[in-house]
């Protein structure tokens, strides 16, 4: 019997990171695993952000979604979640970017021990002097320490898109 292909929805919100954002969606297209699609949700963006997106739109894998109102990142995301239909659903801000391997690694982790949710660690691109800063992550999380655990950057998680069922930003 053949193993039923896995993929996974991106979600990317943004606000007027242009000066980021094409490395953060190059690092969507340059991933070894390529069962994805992104939707990039520009939520109403008044900097070079539409100028950017516009070389993106060729792709088949990327919709490009803009708001006609800025209603902040929480928002940006719930549109995005929105348009999701794969098993697997993730977020990268725009001014953040992925190793080559992020999603192949996470997925495959996920997929041989059947998690609903997981997240890794980070290095942050405004880190101070080249020196890495320790962000405490824990090993395992339930869901009263999830809500208390702010160490967990958005960009790192992947749930299964059935455990959201209505939640929102």
């Amino acid at each position: 019997m053949r193993k039923k292909k896995v993929f996974v929805d991106i979600v990317m919100p943004n606000y007027n990171k242009g000066r980021y954002i094409a490395k953060a969606i190059d690092s969507v297209i340059n991933q070894s695993f390529r069962n994805w699609k992104l939707f990039i949700i520009d939520d109403n963006s008044i900097d070079k952000s539409h100028s950017v997106l516009e070389r993106f739109k060729r792709f088949k894998k990327i919709k490009i979604i803009k708001l006609s109102k800025n209603l902040g990142p929480g928002n940006a995301r719930n549109v995005g979640m929105s348009f999701s239909k794969s098993k697997y659903l993730s977020f990268l801000d725009s001014d953040d970017f992925w190793t080559k391997k992020k999603l192949e690694n996470q997925i495959k982790f996920m997929e041989k021990f059947n998690l609903d949710f997981t997240y890794t660690d980070y290095i942050s691109l405004f880190e101070i002097k080249n020196k890495r800063k320790k962000t405490n992550l824990i090993n395992k999380i339930d869901y009263k320490i999830f809500l208390q655990n702010s160490s967990i950057n958005t960009s790192t998680m992947i749930l299964k898109k059935k455990i959201i069922k209505k939640l929102k930003f």
